[in-house]
């Protein structure tokens, strides 16, 4: 069954998002994997 055009409009919108999301976690990957690594230590600790 073929996507309603709303849906692909979301899609398009979210996999524009994501590019910029995905291009800004490359240049802050150290930075991030901080973060990423106190995140996880919260979930263990829970």
């Amino acid at each position: 069954m073929p996507l309603p055009i709303g849906d692909k409009l979301i899609h398009g919108y979210f996999g524009i998002k994501w590019m910029v999301v995905w291009s800004v976690i490359k240049y802050n990957i150290p930075y991030l994997d901080i973060k990423i690594r106190r995140i996880i230590k919260n979930i263990k600790i829970e």
